[in-house]
């Protein structure tokens, strides 16, 4: 009789996306419930916000982001919280992400 050994088949794991590979050496930083910049006052934020290096050569499009700016600032600001982190999270538009867009922005 002629017994044929039969060598068991070892799998390897599926080879990681190059995302995959970078997210295990390069694991994100723990979210800090604020941050300096948070604390800030309205007036600062817009300082910040409209000055280089956030400022954009296209004057209709750097229009749109004031007018956006100013809409959003207007909006966190009668959120609760004490800092612009602690608004953003109490609004809900931390929950739904990349939708964020979609939050109850004000007319």
């Amino acid at each position: 009789m002629n017994t044929m050994m039969i060598e068991p088949v070892i799998l390897s794991p599926a080879p990681k996306t190059q995302r995959e590979s970078a997210r295990a050496r390069f694991p994100g930083r723990p979210v800090s419930p604020d941050w300096n910049t948070t604390r800030k006052g309205g007036e600062d934020i817009w300082e910040l916000v409209t000055h280089p290096a956030f400022v954009l050569a296209n004057q209709a499009t750097q229009a749109k982001r004031i007018r956006g700016l100013t809409r959003m600032l207007d909006w966190l600001e009668v959120q609760p919280g004490a800092t612009w982190q602690e608004r953003w999270q109490a609004s809900g538009a931390q929950s739904i992400r990349a939708n964020w867009r979609q939050a109850p922005w004000p007319g």
